[in-house]
């Protein structure tokens, strides 16, 4: 194998992750107005189960998962680390049950809130010292609603 080759192969690799962080760039506005949409969304979703009775807010908590998963796959690829990790939580935490009663509501509003502030303050990468205050207490409240806890 020749250096010459080896190289030129470094360089391709390094041209190509380039234009793969430009583009990605590119996109970070139509990714925020997704976001924001995907939030808006979850929050009509969040209103119906909350106003639902109990045995009804099963299929509606998999609309929410469905959402969630969709946000906590975009925020990574888009600097927006703790958008993953909370949208991770919540698809966890919904993953982990059957039944819906309102004090396990209670903490999909507290997720839903943190995933709004993630969005609001503009907490890109780990979010600083806010991001992990936020993360803090999200861990709190994950093992006092009875986990799983994700946020590690």
């Amino acid at each position: 194998m020749r250096c010459g080759v080896v190289e030129r192969e470094d360089e391709l690799d390094q041209e190509m992750v380039a234009k793969a962080e430009a583009v990605i760039a590119g996109l970070k506005g139509a990714y925020l107005d997704w976001v924001t949409e995907d939030l808006r969304r979850l929050e009509v979703l969040y209103a119906e189960v909350s106003a639902a009775e109990l045995k009804t807010r099963g299929p509606l908590m998999q609309q929410v998962f469905t959402i969630a998963h969709d946000v906590k796959g975009q925020g990574g690829s888009f600097g927006y680390d703790l958008m993953t990790a909370v949208g991770n939580q919540l698809c966890r935490f919904i993953e982990a049950r059957e039944d819906w009663p309102d004090g396990s509501l209670l903490l999909i509003r507290k997720l839903l809130d943190a995933m709004t502030l993630v969005l609001a303050e503009g907490l890109e990468g780990d979010g600083g010292a806010m991001g992990t205050a936020l993360l803090a207490d999200l861990c709190r409240d994950v093992e006092a609603a009875g986990g799983p806890l994700t946020l590690t």
